[in-house]
């Protein structure tokens, strides 16, 4: 009876043990669940759009890129959590084509959905179009052609920001015939703050052209848009406009980047563009009509028939101005002086060497043909005298 109950007793434990264990491991797949997911072609990320998620079962589509040939899905799950039906490796997918869904999964019933795009070449829209600082109206949708944006007084630019559809897509802004703007690549920080970009790997990233604005000037853009594969095209065309200075302050600086009624030093209130703008003389300090009147501290003006100028006092001519002579003009007049002495003593120095030299080599010659007659040009000595020779005997 005794060792019965012990067996008993043994079993009962071992039940217990088994039921402890299969609660703790459904109790560890029940908190099985895909805590993230990721698709890639490459080191090229491809965003992922989710659309389902709840605690046992998560949907989403990715749309790879015209030039993407190849997708690669990873997924993540809590430590100790199997994760099963993820592809193997990269997996190819042909222009315009879909793949899966995919069905990924993970504990007892946590599972992942996800079904890969890849776009044909065709696209002409933009993910985003916008202006910064300013609102396009109406707000930017595919198929409306025309826009317009009033900028804030204070940008001297029109920065058209946009978000390609597609990376392989070519965007550009054109003035009539030409094409015009700078483009300029945005950082993530302005990413999201202008087009509530996701935190973390994108796709695709702002970029921005930039144009100049003139004060209470209207500017027309075209925003071309040329597709992937190179075969399609639209234009969006942005009417720009900038308010006025009022009439109390009409120029508008630079500097302060607000309008004023008088310009700074080094500025002349240009009448074409309403506009504090730079004298085109450096060191000038009054320029009314961009003809300089006064120079900086420190500059004389030079007043010349094509232009006046402004040098440093030290070198401001009064030969040239008709004034007093200053350092520059006693500097010029004694370096002028002395640089033609030198000249002029190094001239004659040669000459009475060259004469030296001569009176050297015919007092020479002369000493030759008294000591030498043979040295006497036409003189050719005494005739050499004949001598017969006879045969040899033998």
């Amino acid at each position: 009876m005794t060792l019965c109950s012990a067996l008993t007793n043994q079993r009962m434990a071992l039940l217990f043990l088994s039921a402890a264990f299969l609660m703790a491991h459904e109790a560890v797949a029940a908190e099985c669940t895909i805590s993230g997911l990721r698709v890639r072609s490459g080191d090229m990320p491809i965003d992922v759009k989710i659309t389902r998620q709840d605690p046992s079962a998560l949907e989403a589509t990715a749309m790879m890129d015209y030039a993407m040939t190849h997708y690669t899905i990873e997924a993540d799950a809590p430590a100790g959590c199997k994760i099963s039906g993820l592809p193997g490796g990269p997996q190819q997918l042909d222009a315009g084509a879909t793949a899966g869904p995919t069905v990924i999964k993970t504990g007892t019933s946590a599972t992942a959905t996800i079904t890969v795009t890849r776009r044909d070449g065709k696209e002409t829209a933009l993910a985003a179009l916008s202006v910064d600082g300013a609102s396009l109206d109406p707000p930017y949708e595919a198929d409306v052609p025309s826009y317009s944006v009033s900028v804030p007084l204070t940008s001297d630019t029109v920065s058209v920001v946009y978000v390609p559809l597609d990376n392989g897509q070519r965007v550009a802004l054109r003035g009539g015939q030409e094409s015009i703007g700078r483009r300029r690549e945005l950082r993530r920080e302005d990413s999201r703050a202008l087009l509530d970009v996701p935190i973390g790997e994108s796709q695709h990233l702002p970029s921005a052209l930039d144009e100049l604005i003139d004060v209470g000037g209207t500017r027309e853009f075209e925003v071309i848009v040329k597709s992937a594969d190179g075969n399609h095209g639209v234009s969006y065309k942005i009417k720009a406009t900038r308010p006025s200075c009022p009439a109390t302050a009409m120029y508008f600086d630079p500097i302060k980047i607000q309008c004023a009624s008088v310009c700074n030093e080094g500025y002349y209130a240009n009448a074409n563009t309403k506009r504090c703008t730079t004298c085109s003389e450096d060191n000038c300090a009054v320029c009314p009509n961009n003809a300089c009147e006064e120079c900086a501290e420190g500059y004389q003006l030079v007043r010349r028939s094509d232009s006046n100028q402004c040098q440093g006092q030290a070198f401001a001519s009064g030969i040239l101005t008709g004034g007093a002579l200053t350092v520059f003009d006693w500097l010029f007049l004694v370096g002028g002086s002395v640089t033609l002495l030198v000249l002029v003593g190094m001239l004659g120095l040669r000459w009475w060497t060259k004469r030296r030299g001569d009176q050297q080599r015919e007092l020479e010659k002369q000493w030759e043909r008294k000591t030498n007659p043979y040295s006497v040009p036409g003189f050719r000595g005494p005739p050499m005298s004949t001598i017969e020779v006879s045969p040899l005997v033998r």
